[in-house]
């Protein structure tokens, strides 16, 4: 089981924020897009 752990893990760490935002930007539909940008603006406030 630590092998696929492991390997989870190492998966994991290759991926990067920004990955992870380019990721939501192209495949999100536009309206969830804008609703998490509103969302975004009110947490940070």
């Amino acid at each position: 089981m630590s092998t696929a752990d492991q390997a989870w893990r190492a998966s994991l760490r290759s991926v990067t924020i920004a990955d992870l935002v380019r990721t939501v930007a192209h495949d999100a539909p536009p309206a969830a897009l804008a609703l998490g940008t509103t969302w975004l603006k009110e947490v940070f406030a």
